[in-house]
């Protein structure tokens, strides 16, 4: 019986010496796997990002040539009553604000509506753009507007 656990444990050192060896082999094989999925997974975000780019770039240009006022408005909110939109913030303004309305896009990009243009407020059509967006619909609007002496028409879609 002695003889026959002499046996067991010499056998138990054997593959305990192999093992010994191959553990750090294994874990070194698997650090590079690791390393390896981590490389193309941010070498994949990377050019996600490239294209994102691009198509902002591309998006840019083109509302930076166009002949008609852009602006990109996000609702703000009544802090008492969440269904009640009480202004639009102005996240996008185009060139062609300067242009038409002398207002540089810098200058009015994160005011409100309410503030850059009072006089689309007095004439009913931000309670047409608030229904618009409470409603998901498309609003057309025709407009006669005088700045600075000079009477334009805008139709907005």
């Amino acid at each position: 019986m002695q003889k026959q656990e002499e046996n067991l444990l010499k056998k138990r050192e054997i593959v305990y010496k192999s093992h010994k060896s191959t553990a750090p082999i294994v874990l070194l094989v698997l650090a590079f796997f690791a390393l390896f999925v981590f490389i193309i997974s941010f070498y994949k975000i990377y050019l996600n990002k490239l294209e994102i780019r691009k198509s902002e770039f591309f998006l840019k240009t083109v509302l930076n040539t166009t002949d008609n006022i852009v602006n990109y408005y996000e609702p703000i909110f009544d802090a008492h009553n969440s269904n009640h939109i009480k202004d639009f913030k102005i996240v996008f303004a185009n060139n062609r604000n300067y242009d038409y309305l002398g207002l540089q896009p810098k200058a009015i990009t994160g005011k409100t509506f309410t503030e850059t243009f009072p006089f689309l407020v007095d004439n009913g059509d931000f309670d047409k753009l608030v229904k618009s967006y409470k409603e998901n619909q498309k609003v057309e609007l025709d407009r006669e507007v005088i700045v600075k002496n000079k009477k334009m028409w805008f139709y907005t879609w």
